[in-house]
Parts: structure tokens; sequence; C-alpha cells
């Protein structure tokens, strides 16, 4: 029994409860630093995976400004309409098989999406990413980092399920890698895990 369903089942209402909780209050301010941390700069061209009620696609829209351009890509219809209520321009799309063509963005960013994703199309979401950013583009994923202290994990398990209570690195770090991407990069921000990484030029 967890206090939580499993994240796929989630509606918009519980996953605006359950970040709104996590990051106490601040998670747009924390999607802002992930912005400020993928180097999202004014003109970029931008691809947010997973995007789900847009939080970091508005970020991310803020940065490029209105000579960038930013798209939200998120499997649930819901989310992409409550994303799209609140501005900004979110479709829905496989995060494993996105409709873009070939170097289309300066930079991909995913924050918190990737645990919904099953395990055997992960690697295809990073190869995807490669795809599509431009020699000398920019990926940052973040996921939630594990809890401090065994009790810690063992309540996050009970509460949130395994996927988004263990420690995501080795494994981002791992795909990253095998989809060709380098200089990688990785750090704990508060309640998440980031690794950022650039496609070779």
């Amino acid at each position: 029994m967890h206090l939580f369903p499993k994240p796929a089942t989630w509606t918009v209402a519980t996953y605006d409860g359950f970040t709104a909780a996590t990051f106490l209050g601040c998670r747009q301010a924390a999607y802002r630093r992930l912005a400020l941390d993928a180097g999202i700069g004014s003109g970029d061209r931008v691809l947010d995976l997973g995007s789900g009620p847009g939080t970091l696609t508005r970020a991310a829209a803020d940065l490029a400004g209105s000579s960038g351009q930013v798209i939200g890509l998120d499997s649930s219809p819901e989310m992409v309409i409550h994303a799209q209520r609140l501005g900004g321009d979110s479709r829905v799309g496989d995060v494993a098989r996105p409709p873009f063509a070939d170097n289309s963005f300066d930079v991909v960013v995913s924050a918190l999406a990737l645990h919904h994703v099953e395990p055997e199309d992960r690697d295809a979401v990073f190869a995807q990413a490669f795809r599509m950013l431009i020699p000398g583009g920019r990926l940052l994923v973040a996921e939630f980092a594990p809890p401090f202290g065994r009790l810690g994990r063992a309540v996050a398990r009970g509460v949130c399920h395994t996927e988004i209570a263990d420690d995501p690195r080795a494994d981002l770090v791992d795909r990253m890698a095998k989809a060709g991407f380098r200089r990688i990069e990785t750090r704990r921000s508060g309640v998440l895990t980031v690794v950022r990484s650039i496609r070779p030029v």
C-alpha cells in the first residue's frame, strides 16, 4: 500500500499536490534554476520531454524569449491541456518517439519524467535527444534525489514507489554515455539529482 498511486496513474491534481509538497512551495524557483543550469538563452530552440503541467517549459520560454521556441512534449492529454491553459506550446506525444527532425533543438530538458517511461524505452529517449540536438547542443535531465539515510529511503519506497526513491545518477550517466553524449556532469540540487551533458561537435 502506497500513500500516492503509481506515478503513471497520476492526475494533474495528484501531480501538482505531490510536487508542491516535495518542493515546499518553491517548485517554480527550482525549475527556473534547472532552465538556467541548462544554459538556455535568448533565441534558443528548446524541447521539454515529459513536460507534464508545463512548469519547466514556461521557465525555459522565459529565458529563450520571443526569438526562441520552446515545445513541451508529454504523453498525457490531461497534462497537455492543463499546460496549454497556463500558456506555452505543449503537445501530446511519445518521448521515446518524438516527431521532430534531426538537429531541431539547441537544448533538450526533462524533469521528473524519465521514471514514468518504461525501462526498456529509456535508452530510446536519450538516443532521440541526441538525434534532435544540434552538434554542441545541451541535454539536462533532473530526477528525484534519494532521501538521506536508510530510514529515509525505506519511507520513500513505501510512500512513492521504488522508481522515485532510488539514486538515479549511475543509470542516467550510463544511458547518456551510451547515446553518445559527452562532458557528463552530475550534482544534487535540493530534492533533485541533475545530470547535464553535451552532444559532441
